[in-house]
């Protein structure tokens, strides 16, 4: 084993430990405690990454969305497609957003792992207030999750973590 080899392992193991407990403290908010108040769809939108190469994803990146998406509808918030989500932001007043989610592996062969980074975004309809005809896709929640794992089976865990924390604050925010 050549001396970059263990340096590079030292380097990786630690990004790990270190990044672990961090990943939990990107879990935001972003603006007043009422944001996510009254939604009650969202159209998922899903993009995967590996070794920065943009991919279609096969069976397991299938099932990891589909793990968030089951997260959010056993919750109940209603899960639409890509012609029912134009319909609906057509009405000003509909409660929907997007459900972002990103998903970036990289490989690390002479480790046998890879780092990956997830990032989960509420997007909602978001309107300025001197011109309220002017309106955007605006985040209005965001978690990121960072770390090493042997494959996408652990990530799948991590997604339906994130999907977990959004759960919890949309659920607080409407009480049934």
């Amino acid at each position: 084993m050549s001396k970059k080899k263990p340096l590079t392992a030292a380097l990786f193991l630690s990004a790990l430990f270190i990044g672990w407990p961090a990943s939990a403290l990107f879990a935001q908010r972003l603006g007043a405690d009422a944001v996510l108040s009254g939604l009650t769809t969202l159209h998922p939108v899903f993009r995967y990454t590996e070794d920065g190469t943009p991919r279609p994803g096969g069976p397991e990146v299938r099932q990891l969305l589909s793990d968030v998406q089951g997260v959010l509808a056993g919750a109940g918030i209603t899960i639409v497609g890509s012609a029912e989500f134009e319909r609906l932001m057509g009405a000003r007043s509909y409660p929907i957003g997007v459900l972002e989610m990103d998903v970036s592996m990289s490989g690390h062969p002479e480790l046998d792992l890879k780092s990956y980074l997830l990032s989960l975004r509420i997007k909602q309809a978001v309107f300025l207030t001197r011109k309220p005809v002017v309106n955007f896709l605006g985040t209005t929640w965001e978690s990121t999750d960072f770390g090493v794992a042997k494959d996408l089976t652990f990530v799948r865990g991590v997604a339906r973590d994130a999907a977990g924390r959004f759960i919890q604050e949309w659920s607080a925010q409407n009480a049934r």
